[in-house]
């Protein structure tokens, strides 16, 4: 399933990101990379961004680049 088919509070495995590269980078340099747990924290008001949880901080992202994340629901 892709990240973006995700609820609030469920939790998923990231198994394959297909990105540009550079924002790909951004994600593996801040330890968003494949095998890593995610919980989705919630939604801004209008839907998009996406907030998550991930390790010990939180993160923000697109919906346009949610749909391009494959995870594994736990």
């Amino acid at each position: 399933m892709m990240m973006n088919e995700l609820k609030k509070y469920e939790s998923a495995v990231v198994k394959k990101i297909v990105l540009g590269a550079k924002i790909k980078k951004r994600l593996y340099d801040i330890g968003f990379t494949e095998g890593v747990k995610i919980t989705v924290a919630g939604f801004a008001p209008a839907g998009d961004p996406m907030r998550i949880k991930i390790r010990d901080f939180y993160l923000a992202l697109r919906l346009s680049e949610t749909e391009k994340i494959e995870v594994e629901k736990q």
